[in-house]
């Protein structure tokens, strides 16, 4: 799990198996179902019992290997990896193609939950694209910008006082990304650009931190399918 994408309905048919555990088994039928199963894989302080989805937990684990591919470019299965897929892109940037692995499939489906959390510190500027990686609103893809850009890298809007140079970036920025650029600390000129998990103290990627920001991702989607079939519901009664 921890290295492959398990099949939704593989994960479906495990999670059968844990409700049978948890409530019972007797003979003739099944045991009365007190709550929803849903509301039991809610974490402990949202009230639930905290069992696992493993749709999203095998995210969640999948997206440590991202993690150390990011933190530790060095290690042999990074070099690897660089060199047959990304090796003039960004990581995060990059699609599976047509001839990917059944092992680099996996760590591009995951990278969507990974986002939202990963941020970047910037030092020189000049590791960062600017062109392609977006890196504005720390981290977090807000959607690529209309406006032509001028500058390569981030170093390319910094100032001789390792300032922002606003004009620039306002010119070359939709206004909400100029504001979100604007108010990014930037570190000192020697530090190189690295990025970081913003959900952990010691800014590092967790599977437990990771689990709960996906899981609230899926059910954030939910909510949102179950209120536009409300919407389409209500039409429909209301033309009839």
């Amino acid at each position: 799990m921890s290295c492959f994408r398990i099949p939704s309905t593989l994960c479906a048919d495990i999670g059968k198996l844990y409700e049978i555990f948890w409530w019972g088994m007797k003979e003739g039928g099944h045991k009365l179902h007190w709550k929803d199963w849903r509301w039991l894989c809610k974490p402990k302080h949202g009230r639930g019992m905290g069992f696992k989805i493993l749709v999203c937990f095998n995210q969640a684990l999948l997206a440590k290997h991202v993690w150390r591919l990011i933190t530790e470019p060095h290690s042999l299965v990074a070099r690897l990896f660089n060199a047959r897929y990304y090796r003039h892109y960004d990581i995060m940037e990059v699609v599976p193609g047509s001839n990917s692995s059944f092992v680099w499939r996996p760590l591009c489906w995951e990278k969507n939950g990974l986002n939202k959390g990963l941020k970047w510190i910037i030092g020189s500027g000049e590791g960062i694209d600017a062109n392609l990686i977006n890196w504005f609103g720390g981290g977090i893809i807000t959607g690529k910008s209309t406006c032509s850009r001028q500058g390569n890298v981030v170093a390319d809007y910094l100032n001789s006082d390792r300032c922002w140079d606003e004009g620039k970036i306002r010119t070359n920025f939709l206004p909400y990304e100029a504001d979100l650029i604007i108010n990014s600390p930037v570190g000192r000129k020697e530090n190189r650009d690295s990025r970081f998990w913003a959900f952990d103290p010691k800014s590092k990627y967790l599977v437990r931190s990771g689990y709960i920001i996906i899981l609230a991702e899926k059910e954030a989607m939910q909510q949102k399918k179950n209120s536009s079939n409300i919407e389409v519901l209500a039409k429909w009664w209301k033309s009839t």
